[in-house]
C-alpha cells in the first residue's frame, strides 16, 4: 500500500510576481485615490476631460455634434457606463482610475513576459 500522493502547489512561480504586481498596483493606486476614511479624493490632470465628456453626455448632450471632441469616444464611454450604473460620484472616477490602472500594469507585465528574460520583466512590470 503506497502513502498518500504528494500534492505540489497549483500557483506555478511565474504567476507569483503577476499576483504582487495587481495586489501592488491596487494598493498603490487606492492610497494614491482614497484618505484612510474611504474619502476619495477628486484628481485633476488629463483624465478630467474624459469624465467632463462622460458627464456631458450623461446630461443628454452627444459628442462630436454638441461638442468637440478630440480624442476617440472609448474612455468616455466607459465613464458613462459607470455614471450610469452608480451615479457621478468622485468615488466612481476613484475606482475606475483603479481598475484602469491594475488592468494597463497586467497588459505591460503580460507584454514584457513575451519578449523579455524574468529578471528585467519584473523590474518593468512595476514601474510604468
Amino acid at each position: 500500500m503506497s502513502g498518500p500522493a504528494k500534492r505540489s502547489s497549483q500557483t506555478p512561480l511565474t504567476q507569483t510576481p503577476l499576483t504582487w504586481m495587481r495586489i501592488g498596483t491596487g494598493f498603490y493606486l487606492s492610497c494614491n485615490l482614497f484618505l484612510p476614511w474611504h474619502t476619495p479624493i477628486l484628481q485633476s490632470g488629463d483624465q478630467v476631460y474624459f469624465w467632463m465628456d462622460a458627464q456631458r453626455m450623461l446630461h443628454g448632450e452627444r459628442a462630436y455634434v454638441d461638442f468637440f471632441q478630440y480624442t476617440p469616444p472609448g474612455t468616455d464611454l466607459f465613464f458613462l457606463v459607470l455614471f450610469k450604473l452608480f451615479g457621478a460620484r468622485i468615488w466612481v472616477l476613484n475606482v475606475a482610475v483603479i481598475i484602469l490602472g491594475v488592468a494597463l500594469s497586467f497588459v505591460c507585465f503580460q507584454v514584457a513576459r513575451q519578449i523579455m528574460e524574468s529578471r528585467a520583466r519584473s523590474a518593468l512590470g512595476t514601474v510604468q
